[in-house]
């Protein structure tokens, strides 16, 4: 495929991608999507994962994959082909990262310096895979730190989530973010709250684009054999496939399911889970990106159970949303916030009793019914995204 190019003839062949999350990883943001469109489009792409300190090696509980993490690092980078096209995946090991809990590493200072202080150094390593300058640096919240350390021709800020929304996100990062926000040259938010926000603390609403998340249709929508853990499982089954963090609504969960014993709930992904669950919820680790559609496509209801928070005022429609659309999979969701603008493709609860008849009511969906739902979901493929993508870089390259 050729190279992204404007109506200027300018050719994009070196981009980086900075994200907190591995670029082979059970979960996958909207970050790696951008990431494989740049190679699918003939860049060369970078791909950083950052916030990985000492302290994270130390520490028992901080962050996941750091075994996996370490041994890139170690590796000094693994490098793969796409076709015509490279991708250089890495991690950055810093000695310390910005953190609530310890008062130094709350501070602006570390938010916007301390990636200066990896190993090597950011700049040192990518010499030996990038001519100068980068033509596009993009990433996204929690990665806003890069900006200290790298330029390029344009600087891009993928607005996922509101950063102060996150429990334990320093003070430094989020007066670093309104700083970032007005110096980068776009901003793609991804739901209109965002785009409010970052029009804001920008000052303008140039160089702000409305750009939401979409889904591989193709992937999602294909058929799957049956994962052998539903034959353990009773039917019918309702699923919830994400991080079970601090807005994960475990209390509804647990409601749902002593009030559904017929009903099995199944829960994958990272994160706490309490003890004592009733019998039928079934927790399971982290599965591969690659897996996750058949797990959706044999269940039988898509669960969003989310606290009403802070952050459920930008978050309107989750990749998860999408993804159970595209399986076919019919949506129950609370009705908090943002989450609003899923309707009318999602069942929307105010209350536990509500979220138990949506259930009720998405247990008796027609497969045709199932097929309207893939149908909808093709209006938010991620093909129809970047062609709206391209058309703004064809502005600003």
């Amino acid at each position: 495929m050729s190279q992204i190019t404007s109506r200027k003839e300018t050719i994009v062949r070196d981009v980086v991608v900075v994200s907190s999350h591995l670029w082979k990883e059970n979960h996958k943001a909207s970050l790696h999507f951008f990431a494989e469109h740049f190679l699918e489009r003939g860049c060369s792409v970078n791909f950083l994962t950052v916030f990985f300190s000492l302290f994270s090696l130390i520490n028992p509980w901080l962050f996941n994959n750091k075994l996996r993490k370490l041994h890139i690092w170690l590796e000094g980078g693994e490098k793969q082909l796409f076709n015509q096209s490279a991708l250089v995946n890495y991690v950055v090991l810093s000695i310390f990262h910005p953190s609530r809990k310890i008062p130094f590493l709350d501070s602006y200072y570390v938010a916007k310096e301390y990636l200066k202080f990896s190993y090597p150094s950011i700049s040192r390593w990518l010499r030996e895979f990038h001519s100068k300058p980068i033509d596009i640096l993009m990433f996204g919240a929690s990665e806003i730190s890069i900006c200290s350390q790298l330029t390029a021709k344009l600087v891009i800020y993928r607005l996922n989530d509101l950063i102060s929304g996150f429990s334990g996100v320093s003070e430094g990062l989020i007066k670093y973010e309104s700083e970032i926000l007005k110096k980068v040259d776009l901003v793609l938010p991804a739901s209109g709250p965002l785009y409010d926000y970052a029009a804001r603390k920008r000052g303008t609403q140039e160089g702000v684009y409305l750009l939401p998340n979409g889904v591989e249709v193709h992937r999602f929508s294909r058929s799957y054999p049956t994962p052998l853990e539903y034959e353990r499982i009773p039917r019918p089954i309702a699923i919830y496939v994400g991080t079970t963090a601090s807005w994960f609504d475990w209390d509804l969960l647990i409601y749902l399911a002593r009030h559904k014993k017929d009903l099995s709930f199944v829960i994958i992904g990272p994160g706490y889970i309490p003890a004592n669950l009733p019998k039928n919820v079934y927790t399971f680790s982290p599965k591969p990106y690659e897996d996750i559609p058949a797990y959706m496509q044999h269940a039988d209801v898509g669960l969003i159970p989310f606290r009403n928070t802070s952050r459920m005022n930008t978050v309107e429609r989750p990749l998860k949303f999408y993804q159970y659309l595209a399986s076919g999979l019919p949506v129950v969701s609370v009705a908090h916030g943002a989450l609003m603008k899923m309707s009318p493709y999602a069942i929307l609860a105010e209350n536990a009793k509500e979220f138990m008849a949506g259930i009720e009511r998405a247990l008796e969906y027609e497969e045709t019914e199932k097929n309207d739902l893939r149908e909808i979901a093709k209006q938010f493929s991620w093909d129809q995204i970047f062609a709206e993508f391209d058309k703004i870089l064809d502005v600003y390259l």
